[in-house]
């Protein structure tokens, strides 16, 4: 087994006798339901990444993220501003994979008694250097009473980068597919951490336990390629597998991936071979980070690669291609086995 993606709920937790019987998919889709159809000014509502509105001539993104402790972070995992840094890079990353940059960003935090505004403060030292690091101004927020655990709220209001603003749903049948950067890093350092926290000291995982600590949104790979024609795009917050399913469902496709070329960091297969996990198995079912995972019209993937290395240093890989949707989701290798890619990623609900 490979640890799950995020953190698992304290012994402490007062269980109510009640019962979430849904997915976390199931409830959005529920929640959806409910909800009026948007006005005009309202281009892509509940669904994707982020909102799109239009205001005037302006079209903006919007994103709202919730971090809980003991289900997104850990104390004794992150100091509290590694907790601040995380948090906003999480909830920027989803303005990356819209093909926007952040503008405006309010932070909400539900502190219970026992939380020092030390800690506080100190969290929000890395709030700060993010909306620095991400060129964004924080504009308000909101600070309340929790009677449990600590909690952070981020809205983020971005500007597209290009004429085009990407979304899960565009995505057709003969697109290639691309991931940025190299895979499994943060799910590896989180086995470290769940194996015996003492190996994250380990000289030897240091570069991997940093893709953990301080994960990075792409924005500079949104900007480098925000005049390509993507035709659809999300971040891999919730692991390969998981996004390849949103992708799908959004875009009514299917997936053929090419199993050896997906990017594995190098410090995950370290990690791997010494704690006997399937280094795969920390890209495909992980998460905790923040690539982005692409399609775009045949032909513009080499080019693609090209600019992603040249401006931001980063690697650029074609894995697969988009195929109809009755051929589902598929790993194929190169002696010619296939298998269908289970869409089992990180689920708050499952």
């Amino acid at each position: 087994d490979v640890p799950g993606n995020g953190e698992q709920k304290h012994d402490g937790f007062q269980e109510s006798g009640e019962r979430m019987e849904l997915t976390e998919r199931e409830l959005i889709d529920q929640i959806a339901a409910l909800i009026p159809e948007p006005g005009d000014r309202t281009l892509l509502g509940i669904g994707d990444d982020a909102a799109i509105l239009q205001a005037g001539a302006r079209s903006s993104v919007v994103t709202t993220d919730t971090f809980t402790e003991w289900v997104h972070f850990r104390m004794d995992h992150l100091s509290p501003d590694q907790v601040g840094f995380k948090s906003m890079s999480a909830a920027i990353s989803d303005c990356a994979a819209m093909g926007a940059t952040p503008r405006w960003v309010t932070i909400s935090v539900a502190a219970p008694d026992n939380t020092s505004s030390q800690r506080i403060l100190s969290m929000y030292h890395g709030i700060v250097e993010a909306a620095r690091a991400y060129d964004c101004d924080i504009v308000g927020g909101d600070t309340v009473r929790s009677m449990s655990d600590l909690t952070i709220t981020i809205t983020v209001i971005g500007e597209p980068l290009g004429e085009r603003i990407w979304t899960r749903s565009g995505a057709r049948i003969g697109d290639d597919v691309l991931v940025t950067g190299e895979l499994g890093g943060p799910m590896a350092a989180l086995a470290l951490l769940e194996n015996d926290p003492r190996l994250s000291l380990d000289e030897r995982y240091q570069r991997t336990m940093i893709r953990f600590l301080r994960p990075e949104a792409r924005i500079d790979v949104a900007r480098a390629l925000a005049n390509f024609p993507l035709t659809s795009a999300i971040d891999v917050s919730d692991g390969l597998s998981t996004e390849l399913h949103h992708i799908a469902r959004a875009s009514g496709v299917g997936f053929h991936i090419e199993r050896e070329t997906i990017p594995l960091y190098d410090g995950a297969l370290v990690v791997a071979e010494d704690l006997g996990y399937p280094a795969e198995a920390f890209a495909l079912f992980g998460g905790e980070e923040f690539e982005l995972l692409l399609t775009v019209e045949p032909g513009y993937d080499e080019d693609m690669i090209h600019t992603v290395e040249q401006e931001t240093g980063l690697r650029l890989t074609r894995i697969g291609t988009v195929v109809d949707a009755e051929e589902g989701v598929t790993l194929f290798d190169s002696a010619g086995g296939s298998e269908v890619l289970e869409e089992k990623g990180y689920e708050h609900f499952g």
